[in-house]
């Protein structure tokens, strides 16, 4: 399942090692930039 994350358990997922969170109204444009910015491709 999923869900929406409380704002107020944002910080604390980031500061356990969460990268990035995305929260209801966040535009596919705002995902897929962050997605090409910080995730490598994998090497074959």
């Amino acid at each position: 399942g999923g869900g929406i994350i409380p704002d107020e358990d944002i910080a604390k997922l980031k500061e356990a090692g969460i990268k990035e969170i995305f929260t209801p109204g966040a535009s596919l444009d705002e995902i897929v930039n962050w997605v090409k910015e910080n995730v490598k491709p994998r090497e074959r």
